[in-house]
């Protein structure tokens, strides 16, 4: 779910009054987009914050920063951690060039579809993926002959206390992995980053290195 904060243009007597909160999901975007556009027409200043992640990157508040576009609202960028960035950086794979896919299509025939046309990208692939889907996503990409031999990084709950990375020779052997975890075993979201083409592949079996964060609580 995405949050919008809303805070008051200027504090009364140097104290902020009370923050509003406003949820901003993918089925009330038609009804909200307007409000919130108006509330920043009209002084206010309103926050996009997402529980998970960075906001307009694979949620619905790139819906909402395209529209303020259009509107002339002006839009400030706030950095902050980004999961996509986080797991290139820190897998050890090429970071040359690098295409960012998001969430694949949960259909499994448009997932075929997408799947075949990413095979052609010869740069490094960033994808998203939910803890119950992620073997299915796996197997997927193993069916893929242009897909199933790159060196294949998946990283979990990056971040947090219980981050962790896992380095395979390909999909197959990932998929292998996750899929003999079992279902509700396998939890927090998910970033997979394919590595690009690199000829025959690198052998099978399970992860060829794996490691958890000294992130402490």
């Amino acid at each position: 779910m995405l949050l919008s904060r809303l805070f008051p243009a200027a504090a009364s007597g140097g104290r902020s009054r009370r923050q509003r909160l406003l949820s901003y999901h993918a089925h009330n975007t038609h009804a909200r987009t307007p409000h919130l556009l108006a509330l920043a027409r009209g002084g206010q200043s309103v926050a996009v914050v997402s529980d998970a992640g960075t906001p307009g990157v694979s949620d619905p508040g790139a819906e909402l920063v395209a529209a303020a576009v259009r509107s002339c609202v002006p839009v400030v960028p706030v950095p902050g951690a980004c999961a996509a960035v986080a797991a290139l950086v820190a897998c050890g794979l090429d970071t040359s060039a690098w295409t960012f896919v998001g969430f694949l299509p949960t259909r499994r025939s448009e997932r075929a579809k997408e799947l075949g046309r990413l095979a052609a990208v010869s740069t490094t692939l960033v994808l998203y993926e939910a803890p119950h889907r992620v073997a299915t996503t796996l197997a997927a990409m193993a069916e893929v002959p242009a897909l199933r031999d790159r060196q294949l990084a998946v990283a979990r709950e990056l971040t947090k206390v219980h981050e962790e990375f896992r380095l395979f020779a390909g999909a197959g052997a990932a998929a292998e992995h996750y899929g003999a975890c079992g279902k509700g075993v396998v939890k927090g979201e998910f970033v997979l980053v394919l590595g690009p083409p690199t000829g025959p592949g690198v052998g099978g079996g399970g992860p060829r290195s794996s490691w958890r964060s000294a992130r402490r609580g």
